[in-house]
């Protein structure tokens, strides 16, 4: 309530207090005069007077208190929407989140013959979604997650308003299997839908409309150096600045921070190589990153690369300075798959802002509530404590007049 009260300032604070000082003043008049309605010739006592003193206190610190509670949503809201953005905006949390659904998924037994080992050092986590009992597990694992850490991010404020989970849960629930439509069981050969925390890469590769296929690799960092990726094909051809287009089909199609003038000069450049669908050749597979030139970012220069063959998706990181070697990031054997189907992938990070965007709503609604009745109970109690002054006052005056009579 101390918060509330150093919310009134200004203009706000000015009125209030005006408007406490005169209703104190009126309660107090009322207090004394009110008994002299059947006993005119009733003298005030010491006594009742500090009674209608007190009286008087009591309106002028009720006004207060009931002003203040109107900040009192505006102070939980403020709270919800920090927690809510600031978990959005996590990406080890939306990692840390995925991981536990993957972690109950594996040990309830489902998607056994699609689910791939976790890599803890990789920021990617990716959960086939072939069941509806795998999506309404993650739904579950998602909320419990999310109400968990709102309980441990805001102790006190838990104490007042409860995070639901259940409302979460439909949320996220209803959201993938919207997504995904129909889940049907599929078979080893059928590329499944998945849900991933891949969200970084994603961004850059719509931003830039990088395109996808069979298979497509994508080199990401955070500077304006100019940083080449380089792939070496089953046939022996490199894909790179050099050739941009090999033979059988694969293309460099983004190619951003080159080192000319300020051409596709950013701070968020990627560089990124597909194969259309059913074009990839098959056999080994060569993937390298070299420091071209350095545009005046401190080197060495961080960097990601990220390899999707099919649905498998995985990442790797490094770091190169302009004097280093190229580096072998990832050798692969590539085998096309039998009777592919293409699945979808639904991002981890959509989940995370349906939960919190669920939990926050309920939660506000609450706050909503929980103001109005704080309101109602304070009046009721205003309204049975005045009734000791005003009644001691007026009983006296009674008494008196029946002694007199």
């Amino acid at each position: 309530m101390a918060g509330c009260l150093l919310q009134l300032t200004g203009k706000t604070l000015s009125i209030t207090v005006i408007t406490a000082v005169l209703l104190s003043f009126l309660c107090a008049i009322l207090c004394t005069r009110y008994s002299f309605l059947w006993n005119k010739a009733y003298n005030l006592t010491t006594t009742h007077r500090a009674l209608a003193g007190i009286s008087a206190l009591f309106t002028f610190v009720f006004i207060l208190v009931f002003v203040a509670c109107y900040f009192l949503k505006k102070i939980a809201m403020d709270k919800i929407t920090h927690w809510s953005n600031m978990r959005m905006a996590d990406k080890q949390w939306v990692y840390d989140l995925t991981k536990e659904a993957y972690y109950k998924v594996k040990e309830a037994g489902l998607e056994n013959s699609n689910l791939k080992n976790l890599d803890p050092a990789n920021n990617t986590v990716t959960i086939p979604v072939t069941k509806d009992e795998t999506r309404k597990l993650i739904a579950h694992s998602f909320a419990d997650h999310a109400v968990q850490d709102f309980q441990q991010t805001c102790p006190f404020l838990s104490e007042v308003i409860w995070a639901d989970s259940g409302i979460a849960t439909s949320a996220v629930d209803n959201d993938i299997k919207g997504y995904f439509g129909n889940i049907q069981v599929q078979n080893d050969a059928v590329q499944p839908n998945v849900l991933t925390t891949d969200d970084d890469f994603s961004k850059r590769i719509t931003q830039y409309n990088a395109k996808s296929g069979d298979i497509q690799i994508t080199l990401l960092w955070n500077n304006f150096n100019d940083l080449d990726l380089h792939c070496i094909e089953p046939l022996g051809e490199e894909i790179s600045y050099k050739n941009r287009m090999s033979v059988s089909g694969g293309e460099l199609d983004v190619d951003k921070n080159r080192a000319k003038e300020g051409i596709d000069h950013t701070k968020t450049p990627i560089e990124n190589v597909y194969w259309a669908n059913a074009n990839a050749p098959e056999g080994n597979y060569k993937i390298l990153v070299e420091h071209y030139r350095n545009q005046g970012d401190v080197d060495p220069t961080p960097f990601k690369v990220r390899v999707k063959i099919n649905s498998d998706i995985k990442e790797f990181s490094g770091n190169i300075s302009y004097s280093d070697p190229p580096q072998s990031i990832y050798d692969f054997q590539y085998k096309k798959p039998v009777n592919k189907s293409a699945g979808k992938a639904y991002m981890a990070s959509d989940a995370v802002r349906l939960v919190t965007n669920a939990i926050k709503t309920d939660l506000e609604e609450q706050a909503s509530r929980v103001v109005v009745i704080s309101r109602t109970i304070l009046v009721i109690l205003f309204l049975l404590i005045q009734l000791i002054p005003f009644g001691l006052i007026g009983l006296s005056a009674y008494r008196s007049l029946k002694v007199k009579t």
